[in-house]
């Protein structure tokens, strides 16, 4: 078990110094992950359930560093762990690509195969794994060394514009979030996390496990360490051949052309027709990302939908609980400013 243990923390190698835990509600409605802390819930140390973002803005963080112990019971299933890709010096030893079918119109797996044959050409292996709900893909590149996360992100971004997975439709395509999804840290917070594979609940139903791609990417390797060993990495100076050959910039392309979320503008015309589940969504992230609550987002939400024009068909109300149970799930901590009683969140 311990050269295992050695070869995944060498492949999946995030940060070192904290680990993200998942976490789920009592009710099993809202779920998560926050990052491991010795002083998480202490009384005079622990912000949670006092102000938003507690994490983001805490003095007191203590945070738990990943170790091997805490590898095992995620490969046993005991816990379900993450990792932050995106070091303190804004280097990566990995870039994932996130494809999801968000709607029903695009599938995903077409996306991975059309990933990989592009990322063949130019001599880039890449490895695509179910997500750990297995309703999504995460496609990754390794490299032999840590490299500049401008460098690796500019070149997933050109890859999947290759590929076709994105382009000017963003409503046909699978493509969620790069991770790491920002070239620099801001200087508050970890940056976005990504869940570590080879999650033992998950592994049981094929999830999470890199797939085979002689199955036609539906089943996982017969021997997940054997491929683990095998990885082909990249080398920073195959990224630099591109960035010059492909004249990139260190700015993140654009995925489409239509204009950022502007809440201002559609509180006095509403959300365009055909985007109200897309943007009702991104308002919801936006609301979380400035530190309101749950309720707080739930009714500036709900007052947004009701000026869709025309409404939505499962109604304004139920449009919007759903994209904000969605938003909260994804990116919110409950438990900051919404949830601040300890008993009712348990861990896997």
């Amino acid at each position: 078990m311990d050269s295992k243990i050695r070869t995944f923390r060498e492949v999946f190698k995030g940060r070192q110094d904290v680990v993200p835990r998942y976490w789920k509600s009592k009710e099993g409605e809202r779920t998560g992950y926050s990052p491991m802390c010795r002083n998480e819930w202490k009384r005079d140390l622990c912000l949670k359930g006092k102000i938003p973002n507690a994490c983001m803005d805490c003095k007191n963080t203590d945070y738990i560093p990943l170790s091997d112990q805490l590898i095992v019971k995620h490969f046993e299933g005991r816990d379900i762990l993450g990792t932050y890709p995106l070091l303190e010096n804004n280097t990566c030893h990995f870039v994932v690509s996130d494809l999801d079918n968000h709607d029903g119109n695009r599938n995903p797996l077409t996306d991975v195969r059309a990933f990989r044959e592009v990322c063949e050409v130019q001599n880039i292996a890449t490895y695509s794994l179910r997500s750990k709900s297995g309703k999504g893909y995460h496609s990754y590149i390794f490299f032999h060394e840590a490299v500049p996360a401008w460098k690796a992100r500019s070149v997933a971004f050109a890859l999947l514009a290759e590929a076709g997975v994105i382009g000017d439709d963003v409503e046909l395509s699978s493509f969620d979030r790069l991770f790491p999804n920002q070239d620099q840290l801001s200087g508050k917070g970890l940056g976005n996390l990504i869940g570590l594979p080879f999650q033992g609940r998950a592994a049981k139903d094929g999830h999470t496990l890199f797939l085979d791609p002689t199955s036609g990417f539906k089943d996982p390797y017969s021997d997940r360490w054997a491929a683990l060993a095998n990885i082909e990495k990249v080398i920073e100076a195959t990224l630099d051949t591109l960035i010059e050959a492909w004249d990139l910039k260190k700015t993140e392309p654009v995925r489409n052309s239509r204009e950022r979320v502007d809440p201002a503008k559609w509180f006095k015309a509403g959300i365009p027709n055909g985007w109200k589940h897309t943007d009702l969504f991104r308002y919801c992230c936006q609301k979380i990302n400035q530190g309101l609550a749950y309720d707080e987002v739930l009714v500036l939400t709900t007052e947004l939908a009701r000026r869709c024009d025309p409404l939505p068909q499962d109604g304004p109300e139920q449009a919007a609980l759903d994209r904000v149970n969605q938003a909260f799930q994804k990116y919110g901590d409950p438990k900051d400013g919404h949830q601040n009683d300890r008993a009712s969140v348990s861990f896997i």
